[in-house]
């Protein structure tokens, strides 16, 4: 009887896992749809700082999201013994500053005054997923 429910919920882990792989595919096109022209966009001359600051913001957030997504489908990997996932060096400040340029229209319309004053600091994440918003 225990067997048998062990059984059980391994098949609805392995479904929701399934699941999940799979809604993370579905979210890649629409991401890819969006970063590529956003990419095209950002590598034009003829385009005002202004123009080109949103759309880098666009695509930087895009490829965040399908960085995500990636690490949703190696997590599956992981899971299901596939492959490793690899570990990563990161510069906190280039992560911090990444996260924070894309409220500065946002606290430049409520007339927030936001610094953020840090050091080269370098960690190593052991797993890539913990540091999805810096990667």
């Amino acid at each position: 009887m225990v067997n048998i429910e062990k059984s059980q919920e391994r098949k609805i882990y392995e479904s929701k896992l399934n699941f999940f792989t799979n809604v993370a595919h579905e979210f890649f096109t629409p991401l890819t749809l969006i970063y590529t022209p956003a990419q095209y966009l950002s590598e034009k001359k003829d385009l005002g700082n202004e123009v080109k600051k949103y759309i880098d913001v666009i695509k930087d957030n895009a490829g965040r999201m399908q960085k995500l997504i990636h690490e949703l489908i190696e997590f599956r990997k992981d899971k299901s013994n596939y492959e490793p996932l690899c570990p990563k060096t990161i510069v906190i400040k280039d992560c911090i500053e990444s996260i924070t340029r894309n409220y500065d229209k946002i606290l430049k319309d409520n007339r927030v005054d936001f610094q953020v004053n840090i050091h080269d600091t370098f960690i190593f994440l052991g797993l890539q997923r913990i540091g999805k918003n810096c990667i």
